[in-house]
């Protein structure tokens, strides 16, 4: 039997960020490698590296062979904002997003956000795609993010963690920190000082849809960072 004859596309493009994240959308991979463009909206200049192949041979039983696409997307100072209306805003994009029809993976992704350096990375499973990321912010700026609004009381700089699971068409959140560089001058349990280290996270699930639930929790007060006061621990339930 001969070769099946093969359609081969190659090619190297000036490419706005927008225009990618567009193509991934409106594609069979918005529900695999292209899943993270659900809650990250992003513009700005670019270079897309795209090789795809088509299979012309005649179909078996009726299924065709699916094309087989391999590319990669350079960020050139390119711009952000994850996380929908809630937004956390992030300039000066750079790396780059490898994927093929199948699979996603960054390499060196970091920007700015809040003033402060912000690294991503960008991976996938067989059946989902995650962003994990490291930054750095003042908690007055969390306002966008959290379901309340930051009291007054409530000062400092610390170090944050995220990952945002997209899988099954349902997207789920996760932001934590040790609070360490904050401060609380509200009353028990929330009072803090700036050198305590209290587990903070907060959770989203269903995430920018009608039934989206947040979950925020806070270790209790206690005498060393291993431990964790009953009586003081936070948890609080919100629906948007």
């Amino acid at each position: 039997a001969g070769v099946p004859p093969l359609l081969s596309i190659q090619g190297r493009v000036d490419a706005r960020a927008e225009d990618v994240a567009r193509f991934l959308k409106e594609s069979p991979m918005i529900d695999g490698v292209g899943a993270f463009t659900r809650f990250v909206a992003l513009d700005g200049p670019g270079k897309l590296e795209l090789g795809m192949k088509f299979s012309l041979a005649p179909s078996e039983n009726g299924v065709k062979e699916p094309p087989r696409i391999n590319g990669k997307y350079t960020l050139l100072r390119a711009h952000a904002i994850a996380l929908g209306e809630r937004g956390i805003d992030i300039s000066n994009l750079t790396g780059n997003v490898a994927f093929t029809e199948s699979a996603v993976k960054s390499a060196g992704v970091a920007g700015v956000a809040y003033g402060n350096p912000m690294t991503i990375g960008i991976g996938s499973t067989a059946d989902s795609v995650t962003v994990d990321f490291n930054a750095r912010a003042d908690v007055k700026h969390l306002t966008g993010v959290l379901p309340f609004r930051m009291p007054q009381q409530v000062t400092g700089t610390s170090d944050f963690t995220g990952r945002v699971l997209a899988k099954g068409g349902a997207t789920e959140v996760s932001i934590e920190s040790t609070l360490l560089g904050v401060s609380s001058a509200l009353p028990a349990p929330l009072v803090k000082r700036t050198d305590e280290a209290r587990k903070f996270r907060v959770l989203f699930t269903n995430t920018g849809q009608a039934s989206e639930k947040i979950r925020v929790t806070m270790a209790g007060n206690a005498a060393t960072p291993a431990t964790d006061d009953p009586a003081t621990r936070i948890d609080a339930r919100f629906q948007r």
